[in-house]
């Protein structure tokens, strides 16, 4: 059976095309993976803001949290940036290029579940809370969890009636 390929977003990617994207996407991780694979504590106990480049360094250094997020994922509304000093290039290759290699951040098939609110449609009801799920499975779990539990049971239960 030949390979239809991947989607990406509304373009199929071909064979070659998928592996020349996996080899970009592992340079790109190889190259920055003491920041990728780290914990947000493990910039304060073991001093990775210290392997950061200097420029960036000066860069981020004032900004605050809500400000950093804002300027990386381009959140801004109307798209309007506005950059608080001027980023060094490594800097603006590194957002462009996490950015081009990112996955689309919609479900299989294109059709979000969505109506505009932002939330899976288990979520419409009760914002904090999975309509889908009993008590046990929400109980102290975040509604990302919640989600992904939900999901993981679906794509799991196929497998479980196969294996008996």
């Amino acid at each position: 059976m030949a390979n239809p390929g991947i989607v990406f977003g509304s373009l199929r990617l071909s064979v070659e095309q998928q592996k020349h994207f996996a080899a970009k996407l592992c340079c790109f991780l190889s190259t920055y993976r003491h920041i990728i694979d780290s914990h947000i504590i493990e910039f304060f106990s073991d001093s990775l803001w210290e392997t950061l480049p200097p420029g960036w360094q000066e860069a981020l250094c004032e900004l605050s949290g809500p400000q950093l997020a804002d300027l990386l994922l381009d959140s801004a509304p109307g798209g309007g940036r506005s950059y608080p000093s001027v980023w060094p290039l490594s800097l603006l290759a590194f957002k462009a290029t996490a950015r081009a290699l990112a996955f689309p951040r919609m479900p299989r098939g294109g059709a979000a579940q969505e109506t505009g609110s932002g939330k899976p449609a288990e979520f419409w009801e009760n914002s904090c809370r999975s309509s889908t799920l009993k008590h046990v499975f929400r109980k102290h779990v975040k509604p990302k969890k919640q989600h992904e539990v939900r999901k993981l049971g679906a794509v799991s239960e196929p497998q479980d009636c196969i294996a008996g």
